[in-house]
């Protein structure tokens, strides 16, 4: 399974990555979160992942299975049901 984080915060970050890189078969493969800081901190937990600053541009790059939303409520837009009608998974 092929998977891609949108947002790179502290939630990603100490609970959702780690958890992940412990599941055999699961490769984060794509991370994406528009402060510089938060996606340095993905990047030091999976160093292979492609990174992106923009959904847009993580959403046309593809190539993952499911894609982890982990950005505020507040911060929200359109990402998650634009992944969905390209049949990506989700976990929100």
């Amino acid at each position: 399974m092929r998977i891609a984080f949108y947002g790179t915060g502290r939630f990603a970050c100490s609970t959702h990555i780690p958890n992940l890189l412990r599941i055999p078969g699961a490769e984060i493969v794509a991370l994406c979160d528009r402060s510089p800081d938060s996606l340095q901190k993905g990047v030091a937990l999976v160093p292979s992942a492609a990174c992106y600053a923009d959904a847009d541009a993580l959403l046309t790059a593809g190539g993952f299975d499911a894609l982890y939303s982990c950005v505020p409520a507040w911060a929200r837009t359109d990402v998650e049901v634009r992944a969905a009608r390209l049949g990506i998974h989700i976990f929100s």
